[in-house]
């Protein structure tokens, strides 16, 4: 007796079958069926090839997959992104403000009385921490227009 074999077309698969599996509405799995013949089952419902429909339901998990991969990659280009930005920041800020602190120092009168140090050197004053961060923020716009933000 020969060996029966199972032909996966011959079992017909309903397009609210298809719906309920991929999530699409029965009009977009219309769409995607390409000149696949569409017939009707014992109930009058629509049904294609058990092959087409594995097909259209492999595709769409690819889609699916390749969309999740580009916004892994979107995001993690984003982060990436973030942080050079704020890295770029933090090293002019770092950059700039001793310079600052010392044209203050050099302008101001004996009678300082601000945040000192131990060593009676001032770290820092207001003034020289919103010039440094004007700075630092000057910096990040050039580097923002040489490096757009990843879409």
């Amino acid at each position: 007796m020969p060996k029966a074999t199972f032909d996966p077309d011959s079992v017909p698969v309903t397009l609210e079958e298809l719906e309920a599996r991929t999530g699409l509405p029965i009009e977009a799995i219309e769409a995607r069926l390409n000149g696949t013949p569409v017939a009707a089952d014992w109930a009058g419902r629509k049904v294609i090839p058990g092959s087409a429909a594995r097909r259209l339901v492999e595709d769409h998990r690819r889609e699916i997959r390749e969309h999740e991969e580009r916004e892994a990659a979107r995001r993690a280009a984003a982060e990436r992104w973030q942080r050079e930005r704020e890295r770029v920041f933090q090293e002019a800020f770092e950059a700039a403000l001793p310079g600052f602190v010392r044209e203050e120092l050099a302008a101001m009168s004996e009678s300082f009385t601000g945040f000192v140090l131990a060593s009676g050197v001032p770290s820092s004053t207001p003034t020289a921490r919103a010039r440094a961060q004007e700075a630092a923020r000057e910096a990040v716009q050039r580097w923002e227009r040489r490096n757009p933000r990843p879409e």
